[in-house]
């Protein structure tokens, strides 16, 4: 596509750039939207507008490069309510004890659509060109929501509510203490009492419960200046900025590092990006469980595990991206098979983020979660604009991959100084 239309790094960039800026502006209202609407229709509004104007690319750059970019922004708005819907749906359907390691896998499936769409683009594009890839995900989309529309609810059915109230946990939300705390000052139902009407009164309270959760104040009433004076939800906001300009980078870029440094065609260097994402996903998901462990276990406090995590996610992939800059900065010396393991490294590391600040939204507020995060992906998604871009005049001006690497090291070092010194898991806005 860039060969065909003669485009420069600094127009790849901003082209990528653009569905960053339509996914930014959909995170601050997606998540207001799914909390005092429907999570499920949000999402499935916003699947339905990716899915078109992902059909609609290779019209919109035939046109010309503005109809493009404003193209790839309404994809990227479509796109920009998942997570904060994700963020809603999971408060009701995963108890807190189970919810780091629910949160990183459907994390992950990013991460398993990212390796798809690398190992099945370039089969496209032999057998029926370029514009067939944006068709034919463009179409998988509109199936999807058939699918979801169908198949998905909002909130869990009584019975299973009923099931994650009588289970043990070690974590719960705020609204739950509360919940027992106001059963255990009144008085003990009779034992005579029928096991149905029991059951029945249960089933009452943790329906009640959900409507606590979902009943978000107006946008007026909620608390943006306490978000925003809050410690650790300023460590959020940095630690999120920081993951999203080493994502967006590596997302954006790494088919077009292999092919400028080795060699490589388009397809082998798709099946090289292929690895990194592959481990990550197996990373994601073995940091999901280990937080839920370890918390549960009452080994660490939940904070103490959202740090250790996050650590290892933020130190981890700066280290590799160090030694591939210095690599860089020895000619000659830098195998493409080292280059290979250093950004899976990178990347597999960076999995462990999944269970560090990507699971502390719902820690500091299950009630406002989604706006949290809405508010942090919103910045994370600008940051990762402005690097994606800035990535391609680095490209143009110096053709320095190092410099590109240091630079994305550093805001990761940024982003876990904050976290390990300002985050908590304790709630704060409740």
């Amino acid at each position: 596509m860039s060969e065909q239309y003669g485009w420069s790094d600094t127009t790849k960039g901003a082209i990528n750039s653009a569905f960053y800026i339509g996914y930014t502006l959909t995170n601050l209202v997606g998540g207001y939207l799914a909390s005092s609407w429907s999570a499920k229709q949000v999402l499935g509004a916003g699947v339905v507008i990716w899915s078109i104007f992902t059909i609609t690319t290779p019209i919109a750059a035939g046109a010309s490069l503005p109809v493009l970019l404003g193209n790839r922004a309404l994809m990227g708005g479509g796109e920009g309510v998942t997570f904060p819907c994700v963020q809603n749906i999971v408060k009701f359907w995963c108890p807190a004890d189970v919810r780091s390691r629910a949160l990183a896998l459907i994390y992950s499936g990013g991460q398993l659509g990212t390796i798809v769409a690398l190992v099945t683009a370039p089969l496209i594009i032999q057998n029926w060109g370029w514009p067939a890839v944006f068709e034919v995900y463009g179409s998988l989309g509109l199936l999807w929501i058939v699918a979801w529309q169908r198949l998905v609810s909002e909130t869990p059915p009584a019975p299973a509510i009923t099931a994650v109230a009588a289970r043990p946990a070690v974590q719960q939300d705020q609204h739950q203490q509360q919940q027992q705390q106001q059963q255990q000052s009144q008085p003990a139902a009779s034992s005579t009492e029928p096991d149905s009407m029991q059951l029945l009164q249960q089933q009452q309270q943790q329906q009640q419960q959900q409507k606590s959760l979902s009943a978000l104040p107006r946008i007026q009433d909620i608390p943006w200046k306490s978000f925003f004076t809050n410690r650790a939800f300023i460590a959020l906001l940095l630690t999120h900025s920081s993951f999203g300009v080493g994502h967006y980078v590596c997302l954006s870029w790494l088919p077009t590092y292999y092919n400028q440094e080795f060699g490589v065609n388009v397809q082998q260097s798709a099946l090289l990006s292929v690895l990194p994402w592959f481990v990550t996903i197996l990373v994601s998901n073995s940091s999901g469980w280990i937080a839920d462990g370890l918390a549960n276990s009452g080994r660490l406090s939940m904070t103490n595990t959202r740090k250790l995590l996050q650590t290892i996610g933020s130190v981890g992939p700066a280290l590799a991206l160090l030694y591939l800059a210095t690599a860089h900065n020895n000619p000659g010396e830098l195998e493409m098979g080292e280059a290979v393991a250093a950004l899976t490294a990178t990347l597999a590391l960076g999995g462990f983020q999944s269970a560090g600040f990507a699971a502390n939204h719902q820690d500091i507020s299950s009630r406002y979660a989604a706006v949290l995060f809405g508010i942090t992906n919103a910045l994370s998604s600008l940051m990762g604009t402005c690097s994606v871009y800035a990535t391609g005049l680095i490209l143009d001006a110096s053709h320095s991959w190092s410099l590109v690497f240091e630079l994305v090291a550093a805001f990761y070092l940024v982003g876990a100084a904050a976290f390990v010194t300002m985050a908590s898991a304790e709630q704060q806005f409740e």
